[in-house]
This record gives C-alpha cells, sequence and structure tokens, in this order.
C-alpha cells in the first residue's frame, strides 16, 4: 500500500473514531433526558414514529424498518411501553394475526412533556441549517446499507 493510500485510510480511521465517540456522547445526553420518563431511546423512538403517524396505526413490521437500529427486540419493547399504558395493540382488522399498534393519550401527554427538553437538547447542537444539510450528506455517504 502506498503512502498516500495509508494516510486516507488513517484519516477516514481517525474521522470514524470522533463520529462514534461523538454518537455516544449525544445518546447518553438523550438517555439522561428520557431516563426520568423510566424509557429509552429505543421506546422514545417508536413513541415518535406512532406519534407522526396519527390518527393511523402501525403494525410492528412498519415500525421495525423505520426504527434507526435494525434488531431491536421490538415485541419486549412495546410489552413495556404497553404496560406503562403509552401505547396502545389491537388486532389488525381484517388479518388477525396482525397487531395495530397506536400511541395512547397517555403517551401523547408524555410526548409533550418530553419534547421540550428534546428541543434544547437540538439547540444545544448549533447547527446551522446548511451545516445540517452537508452533515447528513456526508453522514448518508458513510451509510453502508446493513
Amino acid at each position: 500500500m502506498n503512502n498516500k493510500n495509508t494516510q486516507n485510510r488513517l484519516h477516514a480511521e481517525e474521522s470514524i473514531n470522533r463520529l462514534m465517540y461523538v454518537a455516544g456522547t449525544l445518546k447518553n445526553r438523550q438517555e439522561r433526558i428520557l431516563k426520568a420518563f423510566e424509557i429509552g431511546i429505543q421506546h422514545y423512538q417508536i413513541l415518535l414514529l406512532l406519534e407522526r403517524n396519527l390518527p393511523e396505526p402501525l403494525c410492528a413490521g412498519d415500525i421495525k424498518s423505520r426504527l434507526p437500529d435494525r434488531n431491536p427486540d421490538l415485541t419486549r419493547l412495546i410489552d413495556k411501553l404497553e404496560r406503562k399504558g403509552l401505547v396502545e395493540r389491537k388486532k389488525w382488522p381484517g388479518n388477525m394475526r396482525k397487531m395495530a399498534i397506536r400511541i395512547s393519550n397517555r403517551g401523547r401527554y408524555m410526548m409533550r412533556e418530553i419534547k421540550p427538553m428534546m428541543e434544547m437538547f437540538y439547540t444545544q447542537i448549533r447547527l446551522q441549517p446548511e451545516e445540517a444539510a452537508h452533515l447528513e450528506s456526508l453522514i448518508n455517504k458513510l451509510n453502508l446499507g446493513d
């Protein structure tokens, strides 16, 4: 391998390590916000998806395909949300094996409490719209399509 390839690999390695460090820091900050509500990031992401899809429910497959983590134990996550009264599950009309999952009124109320804290979290990042667009473009370039 020539010197230029070695330098490019080292720069990429440094960038990826830094990105992973920053991602970990951001995740830890989000977890601290959500801990007060006794839910995790994946629970929040599910509630956000369900809230955005109102008034229509989603099935488990739709939720799973839209989550950033492609391997969640979705049944366990939804079970916890249901036990806390944050989501409702019913049989999907016309398909008795499929479940219709919808955010409950209690879940919507909790999301109204969480959103100002999450807005403050995102505001603290201080990215200008063009910077955010550039960052998204770079992240898309890294997406390996797992």
